[in-house]
């Protein structure tokens, strides 16, 4: 396409005649928010940047690898459960029964699972389904690598698709993709959310779909906007407990808005958010999940500011690394 763009005049006026109308339509949504312009927000803000982090070579599989080794094993069996995988040589840095598991994973009564959150199976199970239909090697480490990389810019793209859609409720159609921009290569979108399945990623996600649900103009807002805010808090939850801080406060900015919809905001979030609750209490005894744990009083050390520094400013990740 980029040669043919080079050398043909017609291909390259129809290329900028469709970038043109497609802009003229995010003008136009700006000015009077109606039906929301998915197109040419796909076409100004997802692709683009889903191919920009695909650019950056960086794969990173490590604590998040049993993302992937669950969302697989819903796809084959249906169920999170992943002791299939340590008979693989291919995977023996998960260890095995004799030498004990990798750090990644916990023994529950139900089998072997991910010692981390299950929120990440929102978006790795879809990719993983659609590689499985496609004939991917699913047992391979490095196919699983790699559907990391692709779900990781997915995500990172769509969050910044929806970051644009809010700007477009609160400023022009300029100045919110310059700020898209400088979000999507000047933070953790780029470094990190756009690398591996983190799970704050999800916590960006269903946040800004969230404020874009509240933002609507009130005559287009209709109950299914009341409908995914409360998905939206419900979803955030299982990413990582301490989404709940997350939740709260736009819970309370809503209730401030509007106490109606605060409390059937509040009783869908509860309803979206059960399921989860309850694979957590079948599997690790708890609402939490498998990181309940580390909120030990004796996992936390009060006297290194180094170590709060560690943990929320980094050189090679971004000024602040947990980005909501």
């Amino acid at each position: 396409p980029t040669l043919r763009y080079a050398l043909s005049h017609a291909y390259r006026q129809a290329v900028r005649g469709e970038f043109g109308e497609s802009w003229s339509n995010l003008v136009a949504f700006q000015q009077q928010p109606a039906a929301i312009p998915w197109q040419a927000v796909f076409v100004w803000v997802l692709l683009p940047f889903a191919m920009f982090f695909l650019t950056n070579t960086k794969v990173q599989v490590g604590d998040n690898a049993p993302v992937f080794l669950a969302a697989t094993s819903v796809v084959r069996h249906g169920t999170p459960e992943c002791s299939e995988f340590l008979q693989s040589p291919q995977w023996s840095s998960l260890g095995t029964e004799a030498t004990g598991l990798n750090r990644c994973l916990v023994r529950t009564p139900a089998g072997i699972y991910s010692r981390y959150p299950a929120g990440p199976l929102q978006t790795a199970v879809p990719v993983a389904l659609a590689s499985q239909l496609m004939g991917a090697d699913l047992d391979s480490i490095k196919v699983h690598e790699r559907l990391q990389k692709l779900t990781a810019a997915l995500l990172s793209a769509s969050c910044l698709g929806l970051f644009f859609l809010v700007a477009l409720h609160l400023v022009p159609a300029s100045p919110a993709w310059i700020g898209t921009l400088l979000l999507g290569t000047g933070s953790v979108m780029f470094t990190t959310i756009g690398v591996g399945i983190w799970q704050h990623g999800g916590i960006i996600l269903w946040s800004l779909v969230f404020l874009l649900a509240e933002l609507r103009p009130t005559k287009n807002r209709s109950w299914k906007w009341t409908l995914i805010q409360g998905i939206a808090l419900g979803w955030m939850l299982p990413w990582r407990p301490t989404a709940l801080m997350v939740a709260a406060c736009l819970g309370l900015w809503l209730l401030c808005r509007s106490p109606k919809r605060a409390v059937i905001v509040a009783l869908v979030a509860g309803l979206a958010f059960l399921p989860w609750g309850c694979f957590y209490w079948s599997c690790y005894g708890n609402l939490l999940g498998p990181t309940h744990g580390d909120t030990q009083a004796g996992n936390w050390h009060w006297t290194s500011p180094e170590g709060f520094l560690g943990v929320l400013a980094s050189p090679g990740r971004g000024l602040l690394i947990y980005q909501p």
